[in-house]
């Protein structure tokens, strides 16, 4: 049997993103992974709208193993106004993939 390699959370974002930070988010404050396959990234930055203060990002990004490749999951990923609402968000989608892995 071969040896499949776990891939942490930021070695799956790294190949994604290939070190670049987000413009709008550039300030990482966690990663980690929603399942085995699919990582995510809470970054912080300033809204280009002058009056509305911090944004946060969450990136997701799923690894297929057999090529070792990444893309990015564009209708998971989302800015929000507060930090609160972001991971409210991380937490969602933690059990919307747990219970879309529970029904296969």
């Amino acid at each position: 049997m071969a040896y499949k390699r776990e891939y942490t959370a930021s070695e799956i974002l790294r190949k994604q993103f290939k070190g670049q930070k987000n413009f709008i988010t550039p300030y990482k404050l966690k990663v980690g992974k929603l399942n085995r396959d699919v990582a995510f990234e809470l970054s912080q930055g300033r809204s280009i709208f002058r009056d509305e203060g911090d944004l946060y990002g969450v990136s997701v990004v799923a690894l297929n193993r057999r090529k070792s490749e990444t893309r990015g999951l564009h209708d998971l990923s989302s800015a929000f106004g507060t930090k609160n609402e972001a991971e409210a968000h991380i937490n969602k989608l933690k059990r919307q993939l747990k219970q879309n892995r529970r029904r296969k």
